[in-house]
Order: structure tokens, then sequence, then C-alpha cells
């Protein structure tokens, strides 16, 4: 009976206490923070958090501060908010288009990273007008609006539509000299949120340009950790396209996707040639067509428009001078003397690069019906 006792004296010992336990209507959990400037150019920081009162109608409120640090915006939420604040929640991070228009906005972000109590896996959103716009919804058929920011970027991420960047990642991608950003990009349209895709930025964080959905398909296809499913719809320029309804059109997925990208540096500058094989099932076919003779021939069509739609997605990232996709990993792992020498400019030497895309089509099937 003593030992028994005393095994269960040592065994209460060492359970935690619950001393500093808080209970959630005296906790405001940030789901969403913003960060924008307005029309004075002024910081303003943004908060939505979920409302546990009993006695309250709305179950959500939002608060914007005028202040200089994310830090310091925390004291001001405290002195509107009933309970206390806190960050280890923060599902999503909104961005003004404003905002990053200037560089230097990655370092307000420093208290995400510094402090551990705040989590760094909430997703990087540019918002294409004021924050306030994207603060200020609510719509009547929707979740709460950090669930539906959330689940609406998780969903297309799946689709391909546009790239879910964590703030693990954008701190990866903002210091690593061989790759530029990218994050989605939302816009409040008609009281109801609109993806237009993904935003890629230059090097020192400020925007650059934006790949709309069917051009963030092709840039997922490179991506080194892609995932989810590639839908494409192309034209056939082999088919007539008069008539009320277009017939010329056909839409499959595509599976079975591999990649193999070589670097070379040739007559003073870089060149990267990627070989890009995927197998396609067709979803929609709007002309007749017969595989087994025409098969071939529907394949090369197939990726010369696949070649022809990369060679205008290259040119308008090297325009802008972005390599959202890394060939800067490649640089420097084949051709380090010469990555060297422009590391600290490389978005210059990609923009000059010579890049060649070669797709090889394999047609697995064409559905239930021929």
């Amino acid at each position: 009976m003593r030992r028994s006792k005393l095994c269960c004296a040592l065994l209460l010992a060492l359970l935690s206490g619950c001393s500093d336990r808080q209970n959630v209507e005296d906790v405001t959990f940030a789901l969403m923070v913003g960060i924008d400037l307005d029309e004075e150019d002024r910081l303003v920081y943004f908060l939505s958090s979920p409302v546990f009162s009993r006695e309250a109608r709305k179950k959500e409120e939002h608060f914007e501060v005028h202040t200089e640090t994310l830090r310091s915006s925390r004291e001001e939420f405290d002195r509107r908010v009933v309970a206390m604040s806190m960050g280890g929640k923060v599902q999503s991070l909104l961005l003004g288009k404003r905002l990053l228009r200037h560089k230097g906005w990655f370092e307000l972000l420093d208290p995400l990273y510094r402090d551990n109590k705040n989590t760094v896996l909430a997703l990087a959103v540019l918002v294409d007008g004021p924050v306030s716009e994207l603060m200020d919804l609510s719509p009547k058929d929707k979740p709460r609006l950090p669930t539906y920011v959330t689940e609406l970027i998780s969903t297309a991420k799946r689709r391909n539509i546009t790239m879910a960047t964590t703030l693990q990642e954008l701190h990866r991608q903002m210091y690593d000299k061989a790759m530029t950003p990218s994050i989605t990009q939302l816009k409040v349209e008609d009281d109801h949120l609109n993806l237009m895709g993904t935003a890629l930025l230059k090097e020192d964080g400020r925007y650059a340009i934006t790949l709309n959905p069917s051009e963030n398909k092709l840039f997922a296809l490179l991506y080194p950790h892609r995932n989810g499913i590639f839908p494409f719809t192309f034209t056939n320029p082999s088919q007539p396209s008069d008539g009320f309804f277009k017939h010329n059109l056909l839409s499959f997925t595509a599976t079975g996707i591999s990649t193999k990208t070589k670097s070379s540096f040739v007559d003073g500058r870089f060149r990267f040639d990627v070989q890009v094989k995927l197998k396609i099932s067709f979803s929609e076919l709007l002309f007749p067509i017969k595989v087994e003779k025409q098969g071939k021939e529907l394949e090369k069509q197939i990726e010369r428009e696949f070649e022809k739609q990369y060679d205008k997605l290259f040119a308008k990232m090297q325009q802008a001078k972005v390599d959202p996709i890394g060939f800067g990993f490649y640089a420097r792992a084949r051709q380090y003397r010469q990555w060297k020498e422009v590391r600290e400019h490389w978005e210059e030497a990609f923009s000059d690069a010579e890049v060649n895309v070669k797709v090889k089509v394999k047609i697995m099937a064409m559905g239930a019906t021929r």
C-alpha cells in the first residue's frame, strides 16, 4: 500500500497543472491578419477573429489600426478587443497590392518569424485592391471570412489554379537568390471573392506580374513540388472555328507528369532545356476524330500548343525579370562559376537566358464514348 501511494504521489507530481489555462471567451484568436497602405500611404493593420460570446449577435469581429509595426499593432488591438489577442492561430496573412508596390515590406513580418508563439503555416495572400474591402466582406451564403479565404485557396490549389504559399515558404523564397517569390492573388468582386491566379514578386518583394489560372497550371507543371490535378482545355487549329458554337475545343487531364531540366552556359548567357512528358485522358472532345488513325497527329498538335503557350509564358516572366520556378537552382548546381558572378542580380541574368521547352504527350484514354 505504501509503495502504491508513493507511486501515485510521484505520478501526480509529474502531471502538468492547469493554473495557466485560459477560457476561449477570454481570448481573441486572430484567424486573419492584414497589412496595407491607406490613401495617404500610412500603414494599416487589420485583424479578424471569431466571437465566442453567447450574447453577441455577430460571430466575427474585425478591427483596423494605424501604427508603424506589426508588434505595436497588437497593443492597439488589445485596446479595442474585449479579450486578450493571440496570433498563434492565424490562417492567412493579407497583403495589399499598394503595400507590395514598395520594397522593404517583408521586414514588417519579423514578429511572425521571431516570436515562436506565432505560426508560420499561415497563407500569404496578395489582395488586388484595398485590404479593407476584403475585411468588410460579409457574404451570407459562405462560412466565416477567414475560413472562406483558406478553403477557397485550398480548393484552387488542388486544381492548380493558384499557388498556396505559406509564410515559411515565403521566407525561403525571399532569401534564396536562386528564385523569386510567388503568392496567391485574390480580388473582391460583387460581394464575393474572385481568385485571380498567382502574383509573381520581384527579388526584393515588389509586385511584378500576375499569372492567370491557365498560365498558373503551366507554371505548376514545372514547379518542383507539384500536386493536385491538371485539367486543360485547348483549341484544335485543324478544326473549323466557324458556327454559332465552337466545336474545335478539347479538354483533358494530365497525369504521369515528369520533367527534366538541363542547364548550360553558351555564348555568355545561360540556357535551359526542359523536357516535359505527360499522359492525358480526354474529358471533352467537341469534334469527331478516329484516334486509331489520327491519334499521333492529335498528340503532335497538343504538344505544339503546349510549347506555344510555354514560349508566351517565359517571355512574360523574362520581361518582368522574375524566376518563380527556380531555374537559378540548376544554374547554381551545374554552372556555379558563372552563377556566382550573377547571383546578386540573378533576375537580370535570367531575363537574358534562353529557355526551351519540349513537350511529349501520350494519349491514354478517350473516355466512355468515342
